[in-house]
């Protein structure tokens, strides 16, 4: 319909007044980038390409950006006043990064995919990398948390990007027609444990200072995502490890939101399968676990201990801010994992297309 009547073309600067271009170019990119989290979402291929977009990003309304922050949608757990939106530069990077999902979607994980995949990896790695790196540092709370504000929406931008990391590296893990490149496997491995963490640091970060029981539901997708690689190293790693805490954390957000979301329940089932699958015992008699909510907005304390060797996201203004994940600790706990038992874990995914089976 939005391609149908015309939207997706914008007039030319002087036929119409710059307040309407403006509200225009904010529809179309609006509509770009839903259509891509939709699809992101459904496992659909994306209708609006932007390719045939002829309208940029530069947004003219500064208003936008200094507008206060009003965390009531949020149910904030600790006042929050004066504290700028920063609208225009969340829509801006957010438009910028679902340019990057758009190649996900139709290079990786279309039907018509191109043969290449390494190469085409490596090109979208570079372009998450360089977003990362150019992402306003007020904007970047994990790699500058004295000089960012964290936003509900910050919190979800940051969750995407770790999103698209583990959905970039994924496929490397299974290696092409059945055959296992053992570097770039653990590379792999490294890359998506440690984008699963950033999302475990960011759903605790979020708790202390909003209510998960009302978060967007980017945050539940992005639960979902990391525990399907935290599923895969405790499966090897046993229940003793750190990320099997974080399993048990990811589980029980979903459980907490199949109340909010419908899809969060499809997506737990999902999980409960594939822990089931993987032969993981993760009864409530094993771990202290407690419900996300059973401790007001907060988790119970042994769910908000990260593991500082798998934390990637705490030393301010590294120089890749949080995207290079192949640090030596973590090298050195993923080093004895079978690759060829992940692999084999993976390719159920891809047998039975779970990646294309709609969660919503």
């Amino acid at each position: 319909m939005f391609i149908d009547l015309g939207l997706h073309v914008l007039p030319a600067v002087d036929s119409i007044s710059a307040e309407e271009l403006e509200i225009r170019k904010r529809v179309l990119w609006g509509a770009y980038l839903i259509d891509k989290i939709q699809c992101l979402f459904q496992g659909r291929p994306p209708l609006l390409n932007r390719v045939n977009l002829r309208a940029s990003l530069d947004f003219l309304d500064d208003y936008d950006e200094l507008e206060p922050f009003h965390g009531i949608t949020y149910m904030t757990t600790k006042p929050r006043g004066g504290i700028p939106s920063l609208n225009v530069s969340l829509l801006t990077n957010l438009c910028e990064l679902t340019t990057i999902v758009e190649r996900v979607l139709r290079e990786i994980y279309s039907e018509s995919r191109e043969s290449n995949l390494a190469n085409i990896s490596e090109e979208i790695k570079s372009q998450l990398r360089s977003w990362r790196q150019n992402l306003p540092v007020q904007l970047d709370y994990l790699s500058f948390p004295d000089q960012a504000v964290l936003l509900p929406q910050s919190a979800c931008l940051l969750a995407l990007f770790n999103v698209l990391i583990i959905l970039v590296h994924r496929p490397l893990i299974i290696g092409h027609d059945g055959v296992i490149n053992s570097t770039t496997a653990h590379e792999s491995v490294n890359a998506c444990t440690a984008a699963a963490n950033q999302i475990v640091q960011i759903l605790h970060d979020y708790s202390q200072h909003f209510s998960l029981n009302s978060a967007p539901y980017m945050l539940s997708y992005a639960t979902y995502i990391s525990a399907t690689i935290h599923a895969r190293i405790v499966a090897q790693k046993g229940s003793n490890s750190t990320v099997f805490q974080s399993l048990i954390l990811c589980r029980n957000i979903l459980a907490e939101h199949t109340g909010l979301y419908s899809a969060a329940e499809k997506a737990r089932e999902n999980l409960e399968k594939l822990i089931s699958h993987l032969g993981i015992s993760a009864t409530d008699d094993n771990v202290h676990t407690g419900s996300p909510g059973s401790s007001g907005n907060n988790f119970p304390s042994e769910h908000m201990l990260v593991d500082e060797s798998m934390n990637v996201s705490r030393e301010p203004g590294v120089a890749d801010r949080g995207f290079e994940f192949g640090s030596s600790l973590m090298t050195l706990e993923l080093s004895d994992l079978d690759l060829e038992a992940i692999a084999q874990g993976f390719q159920v995914d891809v047998e039975s297309h779970s990646f294309w089976n709609s969660l919503v």
